[in-house]
């Protein structure tokens, strides 16, 4: 995606402006057509976008543990709270 956001404006401004049209914009800034399409449609560039969450192969089983251990540790004392090896030790000896 193209996210230069200088020519991103500037193509913008030029194009809403009647300064340049849209086939000349795609010959100068050598854009596709669909990605002039999207810079007049969005005032800036749109994020980084994941399609699906990352996969989690190590702590995947054990992450319904782990949960259950943190919102037990909400009840308790900010000292007897687990820590993060000590979440990872438990759950694997229950799992």
């Amino acid at each position: 995606m193209f996210t230069n956001m200088e020519v991103w404006t500037e193509i913008r401004c030029r194009i809403l402006t009647g300064g340049l049209s849209k086939r000349a914009a795609c010959r100068k800034y050598d854009v596709h057509w669909g990605t002039l399409k999207k810079i007049l449609e969005r005032a800036e560039p749109p994020g980084y976008r994941r399609r699906q969450p990352g996969a989690k192969p190590k702590t995947g089983p054990f992450l319904p543990i782990i949960h259950e251990i943190l919102e037990a540790d909400r009840k308790e004392p900010w000292k007897q709270r687990h820590s993060l090896q000590r979440n990872f030790l438990q759950a694997a000896q229950g799992a």
